[in-house]
């Protein structure tokens, strides 16, 4: 069982984020927001936990954005036009 202490997620290389990233990364968000709603953190805990929750909101709005830029770069065909108008200005 010691092994799973030096366990490292798996690294997808084809985009430099590890397997379950995201994931991991809201499920740790959920858990520091029940925590503070729970209303039993001491106020020092809860100021702790509230900037340890923005550093996540952080990271997993930047992983979104890169998961979108991501989608936008593959879902780009190479010679379509991008607007009806270059389309209708490209006809014969």
């Amino acid at each position: 069982m010691l092994w799973l202490l030096f366990r490292r997620p798996k690294r997808n290389y084809a985009t430099g984020m590890e397997e379950g990233d995201f994931e991991k990364t809201l499920n740790q968000l959920e858990t520091l927001v029940t925590s503070l709603e729970s209303g039993r953190l001491s106020l020092a805990n809860a100021i702790e936990a509230f900037e340890a929750g923005m550093g996540l909101l952080r990271r997993a709005e930047a992983l979104l954005k890169e998961a979108q830029q991501r989608v936008e770069v593959w879902s780009a065909e190479p010679d379509q036009p991008d607007t009806v108008d270059e389309a209708n200005q490209c006809a014969p």
